[in-house]
């Protein structure tokens, strides 16, 4: 089985304080067994500013994982912060792998790269779990992740995610792993061994609530929407009111969009912004040609009532050790009360370990797209793209 321990750090501007203050809640000398992953969450400018570099080389076990735009674990929560999560097992093991330069690769070479890695990772033993990070790219989504993994085995379980900084910086969705940090990279963190990871997810879309008609995709390349209703995506928008006067885009992620495909497949989709220098929007998942797209409000109190609903079900089933990825545009929705989701999950981890009398071990970070298995219809996981999630992996 595996072993959680978790620390928060607001010293980022003091690698050598970050790292002390990480390894003091942590004790690895304490605490770590034979295999160990650290999985680190950071505000974006601990990469910018390379402050990253010398924090990494203090920490005693690997480390993987990517920018949010706030964090939180143990009773602890900040934007301007780092955390990580140390999984450490006698019984269990992890690996690492990376695929690098998204930006400069063909969408078919991706998805033969990762097949390609999936096969590397699978040779000796079938893992238990990977778990991806992936930077978003217009020509590269969470969604199109999902479909080539889904090509591979669909048997083998994904949960992960998708970066997305709130911040207006360019070039700051940072993903990390194999001692590099990159806006165009994809990291894989299999999980091997003696572990049962299980998952749990909840959902604030509200599909009844639309706002305004029906729109209808007219020009698309994979995640990035060029047209709708025949005019350039940007203007769609714009005239939506769902853009800031200046075109940060910051307005998007704010409401949901739902796509009905033509097959008739509905699904949730997150616009998470402008393409650089374009008329361009970029989605968390693939478009089509044809497709429809209708917006619905999300609702405060229908957020934090999934979160709720999401930790209670873990309580009941006495899951601990968990990693929650949870849509940043669940927290953009609660406007100034962006911290809202992290307490209500720090007062359900106060109620978790007074009912159990053990405390929960948790880390949670905010995405611009999950991947979450989910239950079919004959009661097997089953890998899934989604957005505006609260999803869960529980480990013990």
């Amino acid at each position: 089985m595996v072993r959680f321990y978790t620390a928060l750090t607001k010293e980022i501007d003091d690698p050598q304080a970050a790292a002390e203050e990480i390894l003091e809640q942590l004790k690895p000398e304490e605490n770590m067994l034979k295999n160990t992953i650290g999985i680190i969450y950071f505000y974006h400018e601990f990469a910018k500013m390379d402050i990253w570099q010398p924090f990494v080389s203090a920490m005693p076990f690997e480390l993987a994982g990517c920018v949010s735009s706030y964090t939180g674990t143990n009773g602890q929560h900040g934007d301007a912060a780092v955390s990580v999560t140390m999984i450490t097992s006698d019984d269990a093991w992890f690996v690492v792998r990376t695929i690098d330069g998204l930006e400069e690769k063909q969408r078919r070479q991706i998805y033969s790269e990762v097949n390609n890695l999936c096969d590397e990772m699978c040779t000796e033993e079938m893992p238990k779990l990977i778990m991806p990070f992936l930077s978003p790219l217009p020509h590269f989504s969470i969604d199109n992740l999902f479909h080539s993994i889904r090509m591979y085995n669909d048997s083998l379980l994904f949960f992960g995610m998708q970066t997305f900084n709130t911040s207006e910086s360019e070039n700051t969705n940072f993903v990390f792993g194999n001692g590099k940090m990159s806006v165009s990279k994809c990291v894989f963190v299999g999980f091997y061994g003696n572990i049962d990871p299980r998952f749990h997810i909840g959902s604030s879309i509200q599909s009844e609530k639309i706002l305004g008609e029906e729109a209808v995709i007219t020009e698309s390349d994979g995640p990035l929407l060029k047209s709708v209703n025949g005019i350039p995506a940007l203007n769609f928008f714009r005239k939506k009111g769902l853009l800031s006067s200046d075109n940060t885009g910051a307005g998007i992620m704010a409401i949901s969009a739902h796509i009905i495909y033509s097959n008739g497949d509905k699904a949730g989709c997150a616009f998470l912004g402008i393409a650089n220098n374009t008329e361009y929007v970029y989605a968390a998942r693939s478009l089509e040609i044809g497709a429809k797209i209708t917006f619905t409000y999300i609702e405060g109190d229908k957020i934090l009532a999934t979160t709720e609903n999401v930790m209670r079900e873990i309580k009941d089933m006495r899951r601990n050790d968990i990693l929650i990825f949870t849509s940043v545009a669940r927290a953009l929705s609660l406007e100034t009360n962006f911290f809202a989701e992290l307490k209500k999950i720090s007062s359900c981890a106060e109620v978790y370990e007074k009912e159990t009398g053990t405390p929960l071990r948790y880390n949670a970070v905010y995405t611009g797209g999950e991947i979450c298995p989910v239950f079919n219809d004959s009661g097997k996981y089953i890998n899934m793209p989604h957005n505006y999630t609260f999803s869960v992996c529980s480990f013990n």
